[in-house]
């Protein structure tokens, strides 16, 4: 079966509730939702560790326009 353009892939995590608690009273002090937060934080560790490409640059467009 093919996917549509619209349809996505949401893959969940259990974290353990301790990590999960720093992170939501960090993204209280910003202003931000937990998942904002973990978007931000994946999207630093993929300009730090992925080369510069086409795909790296239209992936995080369409990461960031998502949000």
């Amino acid at each position: 079966m093919q996917k549509s353009e619209s349809e996505r892939v949401v893959k969940v995590v259990p974290i353990p509730e301790d990590i999960y608690d720093k992170i939501s009273e960090h993204a209280d002090k910003e202003g931000l939702s937990v998942m904002g937060v973990t978007s931000r934080a994946l999207l630093d560790y993929i300009d730090k560790h992925v080369d510069e490409s086409p795909l790296k640059n239209a992936r995080k467009d369409k990461i960031m326009h998502d949000l």
